[in-house]
């Protein structure tokens, strides 16, 4: 066999990347010149994806793949620009090609966005920082970080780019008339609590001239005040964009914007600062945790009294598919925030373990005397531990003995007790740092000694193992006096030899020192895993606690005769929420991401900080994701190249006249008359199946929910007391005044704790409820569709039966696909209008306490502070039947809301739907003619591309599988 074709056929089998528009052929290869597998047009203005010949050349990976897809769609749209400037004359067939590549293109490019939830200290800045791998968002003033939502997502640019989106005037002034009434009263009754403290310091942060809270007595209009001052009014419901590829300037200019600057007197002189004006920041940055397309949102730590942000925290919640609680390690067992937000959560129907997972940071803060108690090395059964534990003291020992034998030996020399003491040199004369004082006969040995010891310590700091002792120590003869008998030439050897020995138990002494800090960094470092794998399962049985309870209170509601507590509901032992323990700031010092905090506190190795495990676990939510989604977009591909190569394929149809297509684009093509075209017929009935559907899924829901939300209602109103006399008992009558004025929320949200036991009542069963909601669709569009196309290929021409029976049948294999992507449609869209309707209840609470917050706020003078509480207490028993029973009907109308919601999307679809069924079969009456050069090439690379597309998709699944197995 010819070696040369061996050869050739060898190199053939190698991938080949699709060059840019005029540009050679790049081959796989840089070394070796490789021609692709077939010639040609296909390759001239193809961009930027691989031809591949086996599926084993595949090395697969999620967004490899979605960047191949990404740029094989880019391909099939330049194809059909040139098709839409040549060739196609239809309107439909243009914008159906488009929509379906905008499609493909935002599926590769979903994202996954995750909520980063705590109080206000929590850690969440400094934890996002340490997960970007980048030092950006500020951690210290902490207003800009926890009163202001900030989104981080990626973006393939090595610029860092902030959006900061600024409050409207009418937000502005929302939030600032009750904080100016606030102020004014404050000003009259005293010194101000924190919250009010914190108040005056935002007004007087946007407005620094404004010194002391009785001038605020003089403005008479507050917008007239707002409006007047030029230096912030015209930033007003504006957006402000910073760009900068140095990550140290992009700081700086974000930081002017974000950052609370701190003042140490009320009345010193101010810069003027912009923060408390800001609605949300936008940043985009180039962060590989982020590549999967994963956006952290960053809420705030408390509730907040602005509207407008409130609004846009709800929005995000809306999107969030996933929610991070981040607490600290050192009240992660018992935080009461956490759970109140793992509370909030479950009312919201995200209560469930693929969704929710919680994070205990700062772990470098450890103290393993606290940790381990007093029994040391008896109270723990980590074997590493105790082996450190161990050698600590058993070096701690050795170094106690030898510092007794050092006493006994400046007892038996008392001139060497000065041996190793460093003078300080006075006046202008100052001796070298290695000089002592000591007597004359031992002064060249103790400078010895000084440096071996310092060249011990710094061995050890440099890692390296040259630390030993000289072990030729004979005494200096030349530094003896002289002596005159034998009795005092014997002690003074004697002193010597103690003087050696003296210098050898200090260098020895100095190296347990050592040995002791090494241990005792080890021992912090094995006490703070330690720590963290049992606040982890703490966390994590804390959470299935509460799905158990979830679900015993929602069992018990349905069928409370039947409820059998010994019974388990589900199998909790499968139940696995991600738990994870962290240092940020630790990671972000051996990362050298943070200047002038010198060492670690606790940890050296970045693994040990717990946030590699963060970064990957980030990635993972948005490959997930993607992965999901990938199928569908190989299938939308497919279908798109199909649908274009039909088009443009060279099919004989010399004998078909313009009579012909003529005909059929009467009968079938749509227009203005209703009846009439393949689109029009087939959105008349699936219309009406969408009707009928909807209408399936209302009674359904309202079957399945209404008792559930009627008896979550009188539970809520049994304990609407208590909760509103708890709430005005844990707080200062100052704030509670300021929260009754601002309608419940302003630190905390009474209306929002009202609702908690309405929805942790309808929690489990109102998410069960809509996952599990099924529209049978498919069948009954399945059917629609078939009559329709059965009926275009009855009414072909003799001459066009084939062609429309073999489009015919395209459409139907295209139809499955499609009617698979209506119902991940709709049931995405039924899991975003549930969380808009748990959602929906704290905002008619707070409508209908109002009479009742307006009220309570009037009250002034002596005991107005038993007043407030007791008139609030007096409308909260006369509304909590009636209020709630009001929300039911809130939430049940809701359900109605739902159902249309679904309705009017699903006919939209189905609209897309038959307009895609139409163009398919369009080529009956519209086919690209032969005649023109032009058209001619447009449509010969049209084909070559398809067809390369459609090969290279089956190789794509194939490695998908193989990266399983």
């Amino acid at each position: 066999m010819d070696s040369g074709a061996d050869a050739a056929d060898a190199r053939s089998l190698l991938p080949v990347v699709k060059s840019e528009p005029g540009e050679p052929i790049l081959d796989f290869d840089p070394q070796i010149h490789l021609s692709p597998s077939r010639p040609s047009l296909a390759d001239h203005g193809n961009v930027g994806y691989t031809v591949y010949r086996k599926s084993d050349q595949i090395r697969f990976g999620i967004q490899p793949a979605l960047s191949e897809c990404l740029s094989m769609a880019d391909a099939i749209g330049k194809r059909i620009e040139d098709l839409n400037l040549e060739v196609s004359k239809s309107r439909l067939r243009k914008d159906m090609w488009m929509r379906t590549l905008s499609q493909i293109r935002d599926k590769a490019q979903e994202k996954t966005f995750t909520a980063v939830c705590g109080a206000t200290g929590a850690g969440k800045s400094s934890l996002i920082n340490a997960i970007l791998d980048v030092s950006i968002l500020p951690t210290s003033g902490g207003q800009a970080c926890t009163s202001v939502v900030t989104e981080i997502s990626w973006h393939d640019d090595t610029m860092f780019i902030a959006d900061v989106v600024f409050l409207s005037e009418e937000e502005w002034l929302e939030e600032l008339l009750p904080l100016h009434q606030d102020l004014k009263d404050a000003d009259l009754t005293g010194e101000p609590r924190k919250e009010l403290k914190e108040a005056w310091d935002k007004f007087r942060a946007v407005y620094p001239d404004v010194r002391e809270s009785k001038e605020l007595k003089k403005v008479a209009s507050i917008a007239g005040f707002v409006r007047s001052d030029q230096a912030t009014y015209p930033v007003l419901g504006k957006t402000t964009t910073i760009k900068n590829r140095q990550k140290d300037s992009f700081v700086h200019e974000l930081q002017q914007y974000v950052k609370a600057e701190k003042h140490s007197s009320s009345n010193a002189h101010r810069k003027r600062q912009l923060w408390p004006l800001i609605k949300v920041v936008k940043v985009r940055c180039n962060a590989p945790a982020l590549t999967s397309g994963a956006v952290l949102v960053d809420l705030p730590g408390t509730a907040d009294a602005n509207r407008a942000r409130a609004s846009i925290a709800t929005t995000y919640m809306k999107q969030c598919s996933h929610v991070w609680i981040v607490t600290n390690i050192r009240r992660a067992v018992d935080d009461q925030n956490a759970q109140g937000e793992c509370q909030r959560q479950s009312a919201n129907g995200t209560y469930d373990d693929s969704r929710i997972a919680l994070i205990a940071t700062q772990t470098d803060l450890i103290s393993p005397s606290e940790m381990l108690g007093d029994g040391g090395l008896d109270d723990t059964d980590d074997t590493d531990l105790k082996d450190v534990i161990q050698k600590e003291k058993e070096a701690n020992d050795e170094k106690n003995a030898l510092k007794r034998e050092l006493d006994r030996l400046f007892a038996a020399t008392p001139h060497a007790q000065h041996v190793g003491q460093v003078t300080e040199s006075r006046g202008s004369g100052r001796k070298r740092r290695d000089s002592v004082s000591c007597p004359d006969v031992a002064s060249k040995r103790t400078r010895l000694a000084t440096r071996t010891t310092r060249h011990a310590i710094e061995c050890q700091v440099a890692g390296t193992s040259d630390t030993s002792i000289p072990q030729s120590r004979s005494v200096d003869w030349q530094q003896v006096p002289m002596c005159t008998s034998a009795d005092s030439l014997r002690e003074a050897t004697s002193a010597h030899d103690r003087t050696d020995e003296i210098e050898w138990i200090r260098v020895k002494c100095a190296e347990l020192e050592m040995e002791l800090c090494e241990l005792v960094a080890r021992k912090r470092v094995l006490c703070s895993l330690k720590r963290s794998r049992e606040s982890l399962g703490i966390m994590r049985r804390n959470f299935i606690d509460q799905l158990k309870d979830l679900d015993a209170a929602a069992a018990e509601e349905k069928d409370p005769d039947n409820y059998d507590p010994s019974e388990p509901l589900r199998d909790y032992s499968r139940v696995d929420p991600p738990v994870f323990s962290c240092s940020a700031l630790d990671y972000l010092r051996i990362q050298s991401h943070v200047v002038g905090d010198g060492d670690p506190n606790c940890f050296s190795d970045p693994g040990n900080t717990g946030i590699p495990s963060i970064q990957e676990w980030c990635r993972n939510l948005g490959d997930l994701c993607r992965r999901r989604s990938l199928p569908g977009i190989w299938e939308s591909l497919e279908v798109l190249a199909e649908s274009v190569h039909r088009y443009v394929k060279d099919v004989s149809l010399d004998d078909v006249t313009k009579v012909d297509s003529e005909v059929m684009r009467k009968q079938c093509q749509s227009g203005l008359v209703s009846n009439i075209g393949i689109a029009n017929i087939m959105k008349e009935c699936l219309h009406r199946l969408a009707d009928d559907r909807s209408q399936d899924l209302h009674d359904s829901l309202s079957t399945s929910l209404g008792w559930i939300v009627r008896a979550a209602a009188l539970k809520a109103g049994e304990k609407a007391e208590q909760i509103s006399d708890a709430f005005a008992a844990g707080m200062h009558w100052q704030t509670y005044k300021g929260t009754l004025r601002r309608n419940g929320v302003w630190r905390q949200d009474l209306n929002l704790d009202l609702t908690l036991p309405f929805m942790l009542g309808i929690a489990a069963q109102w998410s069960k409820v809509f996952s599990d909601r099924s529209l049978d669709l498919k069948e009954a569009a399945t059917s629609i569709v078939n009559q329709t196309l059965s009926e275009v290929e009855e009414s072909a021409t003799p001459l066009l039966k084939d062609l429309a029976h073999s489009q015919a049948e395209h459409c139907r294999r295209e139809l499955q696909q499609l009617l698979d992507d209506i119902v991940r449609v709709i049931d995405k869209v039924l899991e975003e209008e549930q969380r808009t309707a748990s959602r929906c209840l704290a905002p008619h609470i707070m409508d209908a306490l109002k009479p009742a917050y307006e009220e309570a706020f009037a009250q002034s003078g002596p005991g107005s502070v038993a007043r407030r509480k007791n008139i609030f207490h007096n409308w909260i028993t006369k509304l909590k039947n009636s209020v709630f029973d009001d929300g039911a009907d809130v939430l049940l109308t809701l359900l109605e809301d739902i159902t249309t919601s679904v309705g009017e999307r699903l006919k939209r679809e189905f609209d897309v739907l038959s307009e895609r069924m139409e163009v398919t079969m369009s080529v009956l009456w519209d086919r690209p003619g032969r005649e023109n050069r032009l058209e001619l090439k447009a449509c010969v690379r049209a084909t070559a591309t398809t067809v390369e597309v459609k090969e290279q998709i089956p190789l794509w699944r194939a490695a998908a599988n193989l990266s399983m197995n």
